[in-house]
């Protein structure tokens, strides 16, 4: 009891003993004293003043910047709050939030003259590299040959390689030499890697390897990161001897656009500091990172815009307890929510918005783990509500034990390369398995798929899955989710196994609506149930279900049981009846020929009233009339007309 006092008074003491700090980029001035920057009439000014003074900050402490100010600079943490006594570092005033950045906007072009329509402009303050330019406030591509809106989206064909060192194109023109520039290749689906080139002979390019990868022959690759490039408006080089950053304008003077550069690597970072809020900050043109937490405890972003990150958005490493909120992070080049290969348990990620990660090929990171929404390999961490569109690889990624998403909503991913999933986990074999992991009413729509450059994989065509578990992925419930239009799989479990999916929707997937494959020499598929789903597709080309096993045990697979399986009858509607009664007896089968078909979804937290122009009836012959109410997180799939019913022996109309 003595010591529950004893702690109860210290914090009482930190708390009533605690100051705030006022910063204003505008009416700040840094020689004023501690004792009136405690006043927000006089404040202090620069972010290099915060960091100054950081080390004699205490639990409880706040440090506000005005709203609708800018502050060039970073923020170094380096000191901890305490339990309940966090240091936090927030906004005062009205207004738009205040901005941190690093972009510099370049003036005084000057035309190249070797390079027509191509101007360039230097800057001291620019860094070795250059990771983020805007035009106009609209992301810039790195200048690359041949550009993104070639045929083939720009990519190249390799005719033949030598391991990780060069490749040969036969059609390469040997009239430009590459030697310095940057190569960037398909190594795999899932991987684009880059490679600075080292000599160019002929067609022939040397490079120094980036990654474990070898790049097959048929594969694709461009070129970038060289003054040569520039050809299409917005286009842009950096060359850091000079600190110079040349842009294609074309006939336009430059000086008619707000041009920026990012030029400071991380805006916000902490490195084993623990207990620290960041509330109501706009984090913009980080050349690297907005926020980059590593180590530690206990870090709550709220409410948070992080814009513009050159790499990622926020990267977080080993940080327990780590809680992102309410934030929107837009344009990442590489990630946008990235907390690692481990060590980050007890995550919260919830009610973010995470827009255009990764759209443009060769600006991401190479190797694994690249173009992602959110990534989180923590175990007990909640992942919901958040809602991931336009990624270039995987929207949301996840491993580790006794994780629940829910309630995300996920549309238009693998744009830049594909062979992932809306929603995807990895483990690795031989990797101990994990356990207690739930999707639960989750939107999927619209996995996009990128085969362009993917020549060398082995295969064709789009492959953009749905919901994903892939090797040795284990102990996952799968329930209540919704997939839609994706080029690929809906459902695609692969070598995994102790897999529950129910419940669940799946609408219109291109290929496959639900596939299940046991690999050679990989984990085998053990134990899985498949219940009460709804495998719908408005075409006859994708298969409704696909079980394949390379040891002839697909009966070992798991259960199956009163599963809806619904798409137009023709001459291969019979053999479905006998493919599905081999391992489901009681599935319902049916036909939509003549049916209008209308799919609706609800991402919302709020129940949705949807009007009808009729009559229409969903797949479990339920009527709705005028209207339908659709719950939280939930689809329905309604059809107009009448619909043929085969229930596995007798063919009826329903």
């Amino acid at each position: 009891m003595k010591s529950l006092l004893l702690l109860l008074l210290v914090s009482f003491i930190e708390t009533a003993g605690a100051a705030t700090y006022y910063f204003s980029s505008v009416s700040g001035d840094d020689s004023r004293s501690s004792s009136e920057a405690k006043n927000p009439a006089t404040p202090w000014k620069t972010l290099g003043k915060l960091n100054a003074v950081f080390s004699n900050l205490q639990p409880g402490d706040m440090v506000l910047l005005k709203r609708g100010d800018i502050f060039y600079g970073s923020i170094i943490v380096n000191k901890s709050g305490s339990s309940g006594s966090p240091i936090t570092i927030g906004a005062y005033g009205s207004g738009e939030k205040p901005v941190i950045t690093s972009f510099i906007s370049l003036k005084d072009w000057s035309s190249n003259g070797s390079y027509k329509g191509v101007y360039e402009s230097s800057n001291t303050s620019l860094g070795s590299a250059v990771n983020m330019v805007i035009l106009n406030g609209e992301v810039q591509e790195l200048g690359r040959y041949p550009n993104s809106d070639a045929p083939n989206k720009g990519y190249l064909t390799i005719d033949s390689h030598e391991g990780k060192t060069s490749i040969t194109d036969h059609h390469l023109s040997s009239n430009i030499n590459w030697t310095g520039a940057e190569l960037v290749l398909r190594a795999k689906r899932w991987a684009i890697d880059r490679a600075p080139i080292t000599s160019q002979s002929g067609n022939t390019i040397f490079y120094t390897p980036s990654t474990k990868y070898e790049t097959p022959d048929k594969s694709g690759y461009f070129i970038q990161n060289d003054i040569k490039t520039l050809d299409k408006r917005g286009e842009w080089y950096y060359d850091p001897s000079s600190k110079k950053l040349s842009v294609f304008t074309g006939k336009n003077n430059p000086s008619s656009f707000t041009i920026q550069a990012s030029s400071i690597d991380n805006l916000i970072s902490s490195s084993n500091n623990s207990n620290i809020v960041f509330d109501n900050l706009q984090v913009t043109g980080a050349n690297v990172c907005g926020f980059l937490i590593k180590n530690g405890s206990n870090i709550n972003i709220k409410n948070c815009d992080i814009l513009f990150s050159g790499r990622d958005g926020a990267r977080i490493v080993n940080n327990r307890n780590i809680d992102i909120e309410n934030c929107t992070v837009v344009n990442s080049n590489n990630n946008g929510i990235d907390l690692g290969f481990s060590g980050s348990d007890n995550a919260t990620i919830r009610n973010n918005v995470i827009l255009n990660t990764s759209v443009f090929a060769g600006m991401a990171g190479t190797g694994d783990g690249k173009g992602l929404g959110i990534q989180s390999n923590g175990s007990r961490s909640i992942i919901e509500y958040n809602e991931i569109r336009n990624t270039g690889f995987v929207p949301l990624f996840f491993n580790g034990n006794n994780v629940t998403v829910k309630n995300n909503f996920i549309d238009s991913f693998c744009i830049t390369k594909d062979d992932g999933g809306g929603i995807y986990s990895f483990t690795g074999y031989p990797k101990p398995t994990f356990s207690g992991r739930k999707i639960i009413g989750n939107i999927v729509l619209n996995g996009v798929g990128a085969e362009a450059g993917a020549g060398g994989s082995g295969w064709g065509g789009s492959a953009a899955d749905g919901i994903y578990m892939d090797n040795n992925s284990a102990g996952v419930e799968i329930r209540d989710n919704t997939v839609a239009n994706c080029s690929n799989q809906g459902i695609f479990i692969q070598s995994s196994h102790e897999i529950v999916i129910q419940n669940n929707t799946v609408f219109n997937c291109m290929k496959k609506l639900l596939s299940m494959v046991e690999l050679p020499n990989h984990p085998e598929v053990r134990n899985c149930v498949v219940a009460d789903n709804i495998f719908f597709s408005t075409t006859s080309s994708p298969a409704i279900s696909s079980l394949k096993s390379y040891t002839n045990d697909i009966n070992l697979f798991g259960k199956f049981n009163n599963n809806y399986y619904v798409r137009p009858s023709d001459e291969k509607m019979q053999n479905l009846l006998d493919k599905v009664r081999e391992y489901e007896s009681d599935a319902k089968i049916s036909s939509i020929n003549g049916s209008a078909v209308r799919f609706e979804y609800n991402a919302t937290k709020e129940n949705k009233t949807l009007a009808l122009n009729g009559s229409y009836a969903d797949i479990k012959n339920n009527s709705y009339s005028n209207t339908v109410v659709l719950k939280p997180y939930s689809s329905i799939i309604l059809l107009k007309g009448r619909m043929l019913m085969l229930s596995m022996n007798l063919l009826k109309i329903v």
